[in-house]
């Protein structure tokens, strides 16, 4: 038996679910997005570690990054080689490396 879900409210012509009221909705222009930069270095956690890591972007979607890890908690090598090298981020999570050099 399959639930019908009631469509009471609309965002943007899209009908919304009591459900996902709770979300906060905003217009397009007021969200301030932080740029990211292929082929620079992050500290963050990934989907599914424990421990941070240090890695470099790869690619860039939507709420995520892929990154290639440069260092890791030892603890977690399995699952670094598991994933070869490479893990996918939360955006929300990535901290910029402050580079020594500047």
């Amino acid at each position: 038996m399959k639930k019908v879900l009631q469509k009471d409210f609309f965002y943007d012509n899209i009908p919304v679910t009591k459900a996902m009221k709770v979300f906060h909705f905003c217009k397009k222009e007021e969200v301030s997005i932080m740029e990211f930069t292929i082929g620079q270095s992050y500290v963050c956690t990934p989907i599914g570690f424990k421990h941070t890591i240090t890695g470099t972007i790869l690619n860039v979607y939507e709420n995520t990054v892929v990154m290639e890890v440069d260092e890791y908690d030892p603890t977690e090598r399995t699952q670094v080689i598991e994933k070869q090298n490479r893990v996918i981020v939360s955006k929300a999570h990535l901290k910029l490396v402050a580079d020594s050099a500047a």
